[in-house]
């Protein structure tokens, strides 16, 4: 059988086995489908069984490994319940030792074949969540709007993003136009979304269902962020405005009132007004806070054109305050430079540690008793920070892209024998 028929005969096997589209199959041959990566069984001139080691890159913690991923392993329905997977499966794995391939990866079409590749030395590793929102919800992403891309640009945000991820499979370009391909063909779409600078900042992979639409894959900047809001919860702009400016409107009635009733010696009718007007201010300080608490708006009083502000106005520190935030003492500071920080000292040693005091004046030792104190707690304080800080900077970008991303059993699940994940674990693979 030359190459030409042993891949149309393999090709068949996949429509008899699967039933995909045929417009898929095509896709996927056309793509991906080798000769060198394809074994096979054949009997009078027909395939019996079949599979493709397709391979890839996985990265795993900080290190990049070879994987054949297992696809399209079929046999015909009379030749089945003979072995003959099992042999395949063997070959294969000996052609990837002669390739020094360390690792066997697959998603089976069915779920009853979990046990089938658990008997073949397969164990399961990948893990499946899924998020569900209704047309209650409501996203919103300040600056950010769709954009069209060529498929080189959106495969290289594509790449970029999943090798961030510390264990995933890679794939190439020709992998890329499968997945989208794939995407098209089901009726869904590629989205690509970009900031208020009209850079790419989020790749979403969508179909369509029956009721629902499904997010396949979600692939995001580290910057991106859509706030989910119940619409009963959002406020638009119009009226916040209104909201904003009848409550001004009302103060500065107030405020006059009380400014007036002050002035003069109050007779029984202006005590009620300003008692009335006390409350009502106190009333519009309740309408702040809420719009606050709830829609994460601050309302600005005074007489400025701006009346409300996105998110929580900064507090005004006082002087006091301020002296106290600079001199505070916080992990990260080195210890060589707490003391420079508070005014209190003018000459110090190689290690910041206090001499003189501010006046040039020798600290006495009893002071450089106490201060030594708080120099070597402060450097045990501050050690301890710098190995967190080193251990949350290798796993911050996959910690926050999963923290709103819902994994896909699609397209990047896995599945790798026991004996090989025990021995990448232990050989520095993580």
């Amino acid at each position: 059988m030359d190459t030409l028929e042993k891949k149309t005969k393999v090709k068949e096997l996949w429509q008899l086995c699967f039933h995909d589209d045929e417009r898929f199959v095509n896709l996927l041959f056309d793509n991906l489908y080798r000769d060198e990566n394809t074994v096979c069984f054949e009997k009078g001139g027909e395939v019996t069984t079949a599979l493709q080691m397709l391979p890839y890159r996985m990265s795993f913690g900080e290190t990049s490994l070879d994987v054949s991923y297992i696809s399209g392993a079929a046999t015909r329905p009379e030749y089945r319940n003979r072995g003959l997977m099992g042999r395949l499966l063997k070959e294969s794995f000996e052609i990837m030792r002669s390739r020094n391939i360390p690792l066997s990866a697959l998603i089976p079409a069915e779920s009853w074949l979990y046990d089938y590749y658990a008997s073949k030395g397969y164990a399961s590793v990948f893990f499946r969540q899924e998020l569900n929102f209704s047309s209650a919800h409501r996203f919103y992403g300040d600056g950010y709007h769709r954009v069209a891309m060529s498929m080189d640009e959106l495969y290289r945000f594509f790449d970029e993003q999943m090798r961030r991820r510390s264990c995933c499979i890679q794939h190439g370009r020709e992998d890329f136009n499968v997945i989208c391909g794939d995407i098209y063909l089901d009726g869904g779409d590629v989205v690509a979304l970009a900031d208020s600078q009209n850079r790419l900042s989020a790749l979403v992979f969508v179909v369509p269902g029956d009721d629902a639409v499904f997010v396949k894959e979600l692939l995001a900047d580290l910057g991106f962020q859509l706030r989910p809001r119940e619409e009963n919860e959002a406020l638009n702009g119009e009226l916040m405005d209104s909201l904003c400016q009848f409550r001004r409107d009302i103060r500065e009635v107030c405020l006059k009132g009380l400014k007036e009733g002050s002035s003069k010696e109050l007779s029984s009718s202006k005590e009620v007004n300003t008692n009335v007007s006390k409350e009502v201010l106190k009333k519009c300080d309740e309408v702040r806070q809420l719009v606050s608490d709830k829609h994460h708006c601050s309302i600005i009083d005074g007489k400025g054109d701006t009346l409300w502000v996105k998110g929580e106005l900064p507090k005004k520190e006082t002087k006091k305050e301020a002296k106290k935030q600079s001199n505070q003492l916080t992990p990260d500071c080195p210890p060589s430079e707490m003391f420079k920080r508070t005014g209190e000292f003018s000459q110090f040693d190689a290690a910041g540690f206090p001499l003189l005091d501010k006046n040039g004046k020798p600290l006495s030792p009893t002071k450089q008793k106490k201060l030594r104190k708080r120099y070597e707690t402060h450097k045990a304080i501050h050690e301890k920070w710098l190995l967190q800080h080193k251990a949350y900077s290798v796993c911050q970008q996959t910690r926050q892209l999963y923290s709103f991303v819902s994994s896909s059993d699609t397209e990047y699940g896995l599945n790798t024998p026991r004996s090989v994940i025990k021995k990448v674990m232990y050989s520095g693979g993580r």
